[in-house]
This record gives structure tokens, sequence and C-alpha cells, in this order.
């Protein structure tokens, strides 16, 4: 936050060492062209987009922490009787809304853009280029002989195809990580709320089709077996009345005949 704030120094500073070490080593025109054109170009592009971000994020970042603790803060002096003054809690409460309305835009700021992973990200990439090319002029690290045998053989000309395919990769790197997975990450943010938001059940779909564990699903699923029942109990009854008065009328039949019987044959 501070060096956001104080004078910026020359990008010409950053990559003065390096220039004043490349023109001292034994290597072709073309080859000290490209180094000063890819790499210092690309060495101040990226300090350059350092710079930005930490400013952006140690700015929001500073506003998150200082508003989360005075915000409340003032919310628990508000209404206190230490200060039963109309003007001074009116004041209170706005600032307050102003504080926790700046804590929030911050907060999405960073959400949106992850300055928090670009932040790490920038930085890491920055530094990795920085000590690959003091590594690659100073012929240290894997740009170092294997052997004493074959030092007279190790030059900055014999190294730099491997220093310019390590600084593309380091490039690239960047590059796959900033557009390519930070996309992929919001990608998959998106689908777990949409997986979430699928999770949740619909109360109107609920409430249209209750569970069967529901003591109000099981009340009305009674009723309408009771209602389902209904017509077939009423024809069950037809049907047993008509067969009662069917066999009330074949028992009343034998009944006479019977008696007829045991009265024997009636004289003209």
């Amino acid at each position: 936050m501070v060096f956001c704030l104080g004078p910026r120094p020359p990008e010409n500073s950053l990559t003065y060492p390096y220039e004043q070490v490349l023109a001292s080593i034994s290597l072709s025109a073309e080859r000290r062209l490209i180094i000063e054109e890819r790499y210092l170009r690309l060495l101040r592009l990226s300090h350059r987009r350092c710079r930005n971000i930490a400013c952006a994020f140690h700015t929001n970042r500073l506003i998150i922490t200082i508003g989360s603790i005075i915000v409340p803060a003032l919310l628990s002096i508000q209404y206190t009787d230490a200060f039963p003054a109309a003007p001074f809690t009116q004041a209170v409460h706005w600032t307050a809304w102003i504080l926790s309305l700046c804590v929030t835009i911050s907060n999405g700021i960073m959400t949106m853009f992850k300055l928090d992973k670009k932040y790490y990200l920038f930085h890491a990439s920055f530094e990795q280029l920085k000590t690959e090319g003091w590594q690659y002029l100073a012929l240290a690290g894997h740009y170092r002989a294997s052997g004493e045998n074959s030092a007279p053989e190790n030059s900055h000309e014999v190294q730099f195809i491997p220093f310019c395919q390590t600084i593309e990769r380091i490039r690239m790197r960047q590059m796959e990580e900033e557009y390519i997975k930070l996309q992929e990450i919001r990608g998959q943010d998106a689908g777990r709320r949409e997986q979430f938001s699928q999770g949740i059940p619909d109360i109107f779909e609920y409430q249209r089709t209750p569970r069967k564990n529901d003591l109000l699903h099981q009340f009305f699923t009674f009723l309408k077996a009771q209602y389902e029942a209904v017509p077939q109990t009423e024809n069950s009854i037809v049907e047993i009345g008509v067969s009662h008065g069917a066999s009330t009328k074949e028992n009343s039949e034998t009944e006479s005949l019977s008696k007829t019987t045991q009265k024997g044959p009636t004289l003209p």
C-alpha cells in the first residue's frame, strides 16, 4: 500500500543490471538483440503487472480488514446512552452504512477478478523470470557445465537456445494459469452453484408432491382410498341385498310347499 502511493522508480532501473552484464558477455549481436527485445521487455511487463495487481490487492484487502473491524464497533455505540444526541447517531449510521458498502464492493472485486490468485501467480512468475535470467548470465544452476573437462564448451552461445525455451515455457505456464485455469475455476464455481440450486427442492413442487412419510400425505392417501372404496361398497351392498332377497323368496316358496305337503291334497 505504501509503494502504491509513493513515487515509482523508472522501469529501466529494473533491467539496468541485466543490460550491464549482457553487454559484457560473449554473445552475438542478433542473440543479444533477441534477449533485449524479448526477455527484458517481458521482465518489464511482468514487473508492471505485479505492481498494478499488488496495488489493487492490498488496497481492497486493507478496506475489507479495516471496514470489518470498524462497522461492528460503530453499530455497537450507535444507540448507547453515552451519545444521546441525534446528529451524532445519524452520522454514525451513515458512516457505518458507507463503510459496509465499501467492504461489500471490495469483497466483490476481490472475488470477481480473483485478485488473490493473480497476485501470487504474477509475483511467482516474475521472480522465476528474474532468477532464470541471472542463472543464464552467470552460467549457474542448470546452465552450469556438467564437468570440468566440458567447461570450455559451455558458454552463453551454447546455452542461448535452452534459455529461450525456458523463458517461453515460463510465459506459457503463466498464460495457462491466468486465462485457462482461472476460467475453469469460474466454470466449476458456476457448475457448483447450478448443482446447488438444482439440489434445493421447490417449495411449491414439494407441496404438490408430498413425501410418503409425511403425515398429511398419509392422511390424504387414506381419504382417497376410502373415497375410491365407496362405490365398490355400495355395489357389494346391492348385490348382497339382491341375493338376500332371492334367498328369502326361495325360502318362502320352500316353506309354503312344505306346508302344503303336510296338509295333504285338498279335496275338490
